[in-house]
């Protein structure tokens, strides 16, 4: 999805709509992909804190991640 979205944002550099679409499906695909994650690993998150991932992803993607591998980092 990224190479695609860089691809489109070279044909058409100062088109805004081409970049929040990009950033919506960014924040998409990060939280469907914790959500598939939690479901896997049978991990119980609350359904606001999907919402807080989705507005916040980059930095709830870290969140995630160190909350999952647990406190040993295993």
């Amino acid at each position: 999805m990224m190479m695609v979205a860089g691809a489109v944002q070279i044909l058409s550099p100062e088109n805004g709509a081409v970049y929040l679409t990009c950033a919506l499906l960014c924040a998409l695909l990060a939280t469907g992909w914790a959500d598939c994650d939690t479901r896997a690993r049978g991990i119980t998150i609350l359904p606001v804190l999907y919402m807080l991932y989705f507005i916040f992803w980059p930095g709830g993607a870290v969140v995630y991640l160190l909350y999952r591998s647990g406190s040993a980092g295993s």
